[in-house]
């Protein structure tokens, strides 16, 4: 049976959700947890989150723990003669354990709170702390990061598209610009989330039933009305377009300005869809059919809509030819994958020879994330050269084995 050989605890607190454990500065860690020689990287739940840390080494692999809500493990390579490992946020602690018996050695990581608040939620409101534990131990015989696992993470994102043709719809969107000229126009994020959650065809009615949920999200007692399509799409004037911290009678007047910002860019939206004033959310969903973003086609109980994943670019309907119409993609994409991406590179650097194999599928189901969101990681690390790769012959003739690893320059 494995013993504990050393521990410390720590409390403290960071900024830009960052968490290390580390002889030396680390990396980004993914949507998780990542590691390289003498550091591990954690992604807290919280930008200023405060955290409850326990660092533990062991002389053997520990026994499981219950009670964790998010749980991975990673490689480590302790610094042959470093300092011990530190507890850090955006700034150390002083606070290290012993790295001696880790040259060659595995971390098992665990989280609890990560979900509990929103990321930008302030820890001086009276957030409890995020919990974490880091079990290292060492393991002569295993670096590679495929094994273990897989990844536990207890809440994924419900703002994520939730199937593949989703992601094909968003990433369409995006990738044509539409989510750049739209992401700040009222309704938008609203409808763009019932579309995540919706599959295939679905007629106008239930399109705008399905953004309820987020509309109830923003907690605008204004956005209330027994049909959807009648929803304001700029609450009345008086009442508060998002809550905000202090009396209610401060939140007025800082709000008018964005009152107006915002009827600027529903004006500008009905000018591109060549329609009348857009006034409520059902206004709105009429223009994004108008745009050609959603598509409408004659169905059996009458007029159906399909999310459109390769929309007209909105900088050309938009008759703007200033717009840089070549960057959507490369923004969008970094933007949805780059966490990703970067465990991707993590799997590659402790791949034996530094050259992952693996199905798509392995990969996924390895880091706990979908096969499109892989796919998406690996086109963006092609496009940036941080990765090459090629297929190969798998083991099952039904699945496409993919060679990984980091070019040389």
């Amino acid at each position: 049976m494995a013993r504990m050989i050393d521990s410390v605890r720590t409390t403290l607190s960071t900024d830009f959700a960052i968490l290390y454990v580390s002889q030396d500065a680390g990396d980004f860690p993914g949507n998780f947890a990542t590691s390289g020689r003498g550091w591990v990287s954690a992604y807290c739940g919280t930008k200023y989150a405060t955290l409850d840390v326990t660092v533990e080494r062991w002389d053997g692999r520990p026994a499981p723990v219950a009670g964790w809500e998010d749980v991975d493990e990673v490689p480590f390579e302790a610094i042959p003669d470093g300092p011990g490992l530190e507890v850090a946020g955006f700034e150390g602690t002083g606070v290290r354990l012993g790295a001696v018996g880790l040259e060659r050695a595995r971390v098992l990581i665990h989280a609890r709170g990560r979900h509990r608040y929103g990321y930008s939620d302030f820890a001086d409101e009276g957030l409890e702390p995020e919990e974490w534990l880091f079990q290292f131990f060492p393991d002569p015989d295993d670096l590679d990061a495929m094994a273990g696992g897989p990844r536990s993470i207890a809440k994924r994102e419900v703002h994520e598209p939730q199937t593949m043709a989703a992601w094909e719809v968003a990433l369409g969107w995006a990738r044509a610009g539409w989510h750049h000229y739209l992401y700040q126009t009222p309704g938008f994020r609203e409808l763009q989330l019932a579309v995540h959650h919706q599959e295939g065809p679905t007629s106008r009615d239930h399109l705008l039933e399905q953004a309820l949920p987020w509309i109830a999200e923003r907690r605008i007692e204004a956005w209330s009305s027994s049909d959807p399509a009648d929803i304001p799409l700029i609450p009345h004037e008086g009442t508060p377009l998002v809550r905000q911290a202090g009396p209610p009678e401060s939140w007025y007047e800082s709000q008018e300005q964005e009152r107006v910002r915002q009827r600027g860019r529903l004006d500008r939206v009905a000018e591109m869809a060549r329609t009348k004033r857009l006034e409520v959310l059902g206004d709105f969903l009429d223009a994004l059919t108008r745009l050609g973003v959603l598509l409408a086609e004659d169905g059996d109980g009458g007029t159906v809509l399909t999310p459109n994943a390769r929309p007209t670019a909105a900088a050309l309907v938009a008759n703007n030819p200033d717009d840089r119409r070549g960057g959507y993609r490369e923004e969008n994409d970094y933007s949805n994958f780059r966490s990703i991406a970067e465990n991707l590179e993590h799997l590659v650097r402790w791949a034996p020879g530094r050259r992952l194999r693996a199905t798509a599928e392995q990969i996924a189901a390895r880091l706990g994330v979908t096969v499109y969101e892989v796919q998406g990681g690996l086109e963006l690390q092609q496009h940036l050269r941080k990765l090459q790769v090629q297929k190969v012959d798998a083991d099952n003739p039904e699945q496409e084995a993919l060679e990984v690893w980091i070019p040389d320059s």
